[in-house]
């Protein structure tokens, strides 16, 4: 398993083994259902993790800055990252340490937190937390990122020399490997959920350094390469149409202390840098309709990238990479979060019903 120096946990918390078993995702990922119209009035927001009042929290904002609210907190020695909405945006998925790792047993980790972490969830109003791992694979569950229909949560594990694609109820119960496989990293599944996009060294470059996006049919079929560099990418998010892929380059050789956010077609043109600054740009996501990108950056926050800096700050910018600004704090309060996975890559900006 592969941890940066400087101990940024967005990387390896997002790595994932494909090879998807067709039946699985048809019932865990499938869409269907009722087809009338859902009239019930939405609002948008971004969930992330901060500790900019004192201790860790997950917390919900508008994407003007405005509405935030705090909905789980972790005290002492817990620790809260990876948060992503459901797709109505009625629960979210994080990873904690919580309650000794979730029962199973804290062991040191190499950065910070202890280990194995697990996959709790929560009402999108804060209410009914509960547990859904207990994983006792090392450094724990991964990447939590809901279903199509919401009714599962699929997360990674690397245990016994390999990775693995899991897929739990919303119970905790009938936990399912749907994949094992080669090294592969930071899995999203297609907003139809016929193929996977991800990132790893599938080609032997047998560098840490080098990893490249690929994409598949989640029957394991169909494996194309996307980018082709010396250079490590990672994050790759597709759209909520399908057509374009969000996902991060660092654009030194190595890690650097420079890393920037592109977009490209599904296929793989048309590769387009967004963000070009001296500073850790890193884990996007699209806003639900598509039209906006929700990242977080070491920009502003007193040095020129990720070694340096004393914290990251959440940032909102159009798709196409104009009017990129962070999103205001409180009145009071820091707008900074200290927490490299303050923004998760899978489905960080939600569209939330008002009842």
């Amino acid at each position: 398993m592969f941890t940066p120096f400087f101990a940024s946990r967005s990387i390896h918390r997002a790595w994932i083994p494909l090879y998807l078993i067709a039946v699985l995702i048809a019932s865990g990922c499938g869409g269907g259902g009722d087809s009338s119209p859902d009239t019930t009035p939405t609002v948008e927001k971004i969930v992330f993790v901060s500790d900019d009042e004192g201790f860790r929290g997950i917390n919900t904002i508008s994407p003007d800055g405005t509405g935030r609210e705090l909905l789980s907190t972790e005290t002492g020695v817990g620790y809260i990252e990876s948060a992503s909405f459901s797709p109505d945006g009625s629960k979210i998925a994080f990873l904690s340490n919580r309650d000794d790792c979730g029962g199973v047993g804290c062991q040191e980790g190499d950065f910070g937190p202890d280990y194995p972490m697990q996959i709790w969830l929560i009402n999108g109003d804060g209410t009914g937390l509960r547990q859904l791992t207990r994983s006792k694979a090392w450094q724990g569950a991964g990447a939590p990122m809901f279903s199509r229909d919401g009714s599962r949560v699929l997360y990674n594990a690397f245990q016994n020399g390999e990775y693995a694609l899991h897929s739990v109820s919303l119970d905790g119960g009938n936990d399912t490997v749907l994949a094992r496989g080669k090294e592969m990293r930071d899995m999203s599944l297609s907003p139809d959920g016929s193929k996977i996009v991800f990132s790893g060294d599938r080609d032997g470059n047998d560098s840490v350094f080098t990893y490249e996006i690929y994409v598949m049919n989640v029957d394991g079929s169909g494996e194309t390469r996307l980018t082709a560099n010396a250079l490590l990418e990672s994050n790759p998010t597709f759209s909520p149409d399908g057509s374009r892929i969000v996902y991060c380059r660092y654009d030194t050789v190595g890690l650097g202390n420079v890393s920037e956010i592109y977009v490209m077609n599904a296929d793989g043109a048309r590769q387009t840098r967004l963000t070009d600054d001296s500073a850790y740009d890193f884990s996007p996501s699209f806003s639900p309709d598509g039209t906006n990108i929700v990242f977080y950056s070491t920009r502003d926050s007193g040095g020129a990238g990720l070694a340096d800096a004393t914290a990251t700050r959440v940032f909102v910018m159009n798709a196409d990479g104009t009017d990129q600004h962070p999103i205001p704090a409180r009145p009071g309060l820091s707008p900074y979060s200290v927490f490299f996975d303050s923004v998760s890559p899978h489905h960080a900006w939600g569209r939330i019903s008002v009842r």
